[in-house]
């Protein structure tokens, strides 16, 4: 899976969501970077952008790679305490995500960066031997060409920005710094000397110990003897060497050269052109002459005087010293051949093998390119679902709310209703109170009339009684008591009726 990094750009609020992300996905076991994004895409709270998956993409393809940079880093300066998210958040920075970016804003998000070591970090990439571990690096991962183009090249086109990017914070640092109060010096007190007393002589002389001089250390003037011994032994090891030399030039001179690669030349194309096939005669007698008999009989006293010689040789016990060392020369010749011989089938079979992984590796390559298309695919389509599903709930939240709202209102007008019933009921209460109340007080009145106009009829009786007395004790005449009594309980009856 290879993606482009040409139009990825960085900012402080992508980074602390990158970082976030990064951060959690690293620490998880046995979770893989597109289950990961769909997990966090199906959250309720989701609220990443597409900039940031493609980022975060980026950074899981590429997250084997960086460990490896990161791992070379830190055996380069021999670190031991570090946090190995915010390393490879840097990497990352630096290598696919500061193309096209101003250096401010590039600085911004490394001043947010809280890392020790980015200063280390930027200077890391501008050795060039540190650019050439980095590609090598690279190569066991991703293609050549794929390197070369989109890391190593873009690396070196931006060294300027980064060099001001990694001055821009030696100057923060510095200023971070709290500056030491300026040296006051002291008065000198060059005229304010104290007298100091004379030392009183003794009574004896002194000891002459006190006046002895010290002995110099002898290594102020005899050299070290480790400077000796290590001379010796440069020298021993030197003449060493140089009989060693001696021996390998003395054995085979093709010692003492470099190891050369062989390098299989192919052979030129043959052009094929056909030939007229030849006559054939028949029947051809050959003719000898004087000289083609002599040279035939030449040849033939040779043989034989060869095989006589060597028959004779049989004879004598054994073959010759020459004989042997030619024989020896030959098999050493055929055992030279045999080891070439196999050294070029297992070159031939390392390029087969070579150019078998080649292949392997670009299938895989193909394969992780296809699988890549799919899974974007996936996540357009689930995308496209996501946004028919928010739209669909948010017209479901429209319709709650707008029922809600209808209940609110019909609430609203059920409680103002009731609160009108309620009033008029109390207004309709006080009026029959007061009513009840008004016709009490009447009724009361007209009682308390009724009683006065009686206790005044009684009060009359009562003076007609006496005055009923008064005239019976003057004339002596008696009026009837059943009279009197008969006309009092008709008066009492005429009042209490209406009652």
């Amino acid at each position: 899976m290879i993606v482009t990094t040409s139009a990825f750009k960085m900012n402080p609020k992508i980074y602390k969501t990158l970082y976030k992300l990064f951060q959690e996905y690293y620490f998880r076991k046995n979770v893989s970077g597109d289950e990961f994004i769909e997990e966090k895409l199906l959250a309720p709270d989701s609220h990443l952008t597409d900039e940031e998956i493609e980022k975060f993409v980026l950074l899981v393809t590429h997250k084997k790679f960086l460990e490896a940079i990161k791992n070379n880093f830190v055996s380069f300066h021999n670190l031991r305490n570090y946090n190995d998210v915010r390393m490879i958040m840097i990497i990352f920075i630096l290598l696919f995500a500061s193309d096209n970016v101003a250096p401010n804003e590039l600085f911004e998000v490394f001043n947010e960066v809280k890392c020790a070591f980015k200063h280390k970090i930027l200077q890391y990439f501008f050795n060039e031997n540190n650019i050439i571990q980095t590609a090598l690096t690279g190569c066991k991962f991703f293609e050549d060409e794929y390197i070369l183009n989109q890391i190593i090249n873009p690396l070196l086109n931006k060294t300027d920005v980064l060099k001001k990017i990694e001055r821009l914070l030696y100057q923060e640092k510095i200023k971070q710094r709290t500056p030491k109060p300026p040296t006051v010096p002291n008065q000198m007190a060059l005229l304010q000397r104290k007298k100091v007393a004379p030392t009183v002589p003794l009574n004896t002389p002194a000891e002459p110990k006190f006046f002895q001089a010290r002995d110099v250390p002898k290594t102020l003037y005899q050299p070290d003897t480790t400077d000796k011994k290590l001379v010796s032994e440069f020298e021993k090891n030197k003449l060493k060497a140089q009989k060693l030399l001696a021996q390998a030039k003395a054995l085979d001179k093709n010692y003492c050269k470099p190891k050369q690669a062989l390098v299989v030349e192919e052979a030129p194309r043959r052009i094929f052109r056909a030939k007229k096939a030849p006559s054939r005669k028949t029947n051809i007698e050959t003719r000898g002459n004087v000289a083609a008999v002599l040279r035939e009989a030449s040849v033939c006293i040779k043989e034989q005087e060869k095989e006589i010689k060597n028959i004779e040789v049989l004879l004598k016990g054994g073959a010759t010293l020459d004989k042997y060392r030619e024989l020896e020369e030959n098999l050493r010749q055929e055992e030279q051949q045999k080891s070439i011989e196999e050294i070029e089938r297992k070159h031939l079979e390392g390029l087969l093998t070579f150019e078998d992984a080649i292949l392997a590796k670009r299938k895989l390559i193909e394969c992780n390119k296809e699988r890549f298309k799919e899974f974007m695919e996936e996540r357009d389509a689930f995308l496209k679902q996501l946004e028919d599903w928010k739209e669909r709930q948010q017209e479901r939240i429209k319709m709650t709310v707008k029922k809600c709202q209808e209940i609110e209102r019909n609430a609203r007008d059920s409680d103002r209703k009731l609160k009108e019933e309620k009033k008029n009921l109390v207004v309709q209460f006080k009026e029959e109170k007061r009513q009840m109340l008004q016709n009490a007080y009447e009724k009361q009145k007209e009682e308390l009339a009724k009683k006065i106009k009686l206790i005044e009829e009684i009060k009359a009786l009562h003076e007609m009684k006496t005055l009923h007395s008064v005239t019976r004790s003057l004339t002596g005449q008696s009026v009837p008591s059943s009279v009197c009594c008969a006309k009092c309980r008709l008066a009492i009856c005429s009042k209490s009726s209406p009652k």
